[in-house]
């Protein structure tokens, strides 16, 4: 709104600049960063995936086979892969990593017989990567059942 002493011409500039800021929208929407947008979409495009089979669960200790595929968009990555009891604690890991591993491949879960029980067990794996900023994305878990 402008002051009824303002000279004409002021006026219409007040108004135009005030026309151009509502236009524009709020100064945190004038200025976003076109980087942060770009690691947004990043971030969404990053994917992976786990899997592993159903199998038998055996006394003593054993080992596991799961499969992997990733696509982070940048060099610089990991996978850890968890796997969950049906206790629901952690009874195995798994790691991947670029430089060492290629973007997919197979690892596997060693673990032992006392330490946990046949049933339903969730794998569970994270892709984490860094292109000057650090990004973490939880992958879908699976569900497996390892059966005596």
């Amino acid at each position: 709104m402008t002051h009824p002493r303002m000279p004409h011409g002021w006026r219409l500039a007040a108004a135009i600049l005030t026309a151009g800021l509502l236009a524009v929208g709020s100064p945190a929407t004038a200025l976003t960063d076109p980087g942060k947008e770009l690691h947004s979409l990043q971030h969404v495009r990053a994917s992976g995936s786990v899997h592993s089979s159903d199998g038998t669960f055996e006394r003593g200790c054993q080992s596991h086979p799961y499969r992997y595929r990733v696509r982070p968009g940048n060099s610089d990555w990991s996978l850890e892969v968890f796997l969950v009891g049906p206790r629901g604690k952690q009874v195995a890991t798994g790691y991947e990593w670029k430089g060492n591993d290629p973007r997919r491949g197979r690892g596997r879960f060693h673990f032992c017989s006392q330490a946990t029980r046949p049933g339903k067990f969730t794998v569970r794996s994270r892709l984490t990567w860094d292109d000057g900023q650090y990004h973490e994305k939880w992958l879908e878990p699976r569900t497996i059942r390892l059966r005596r």
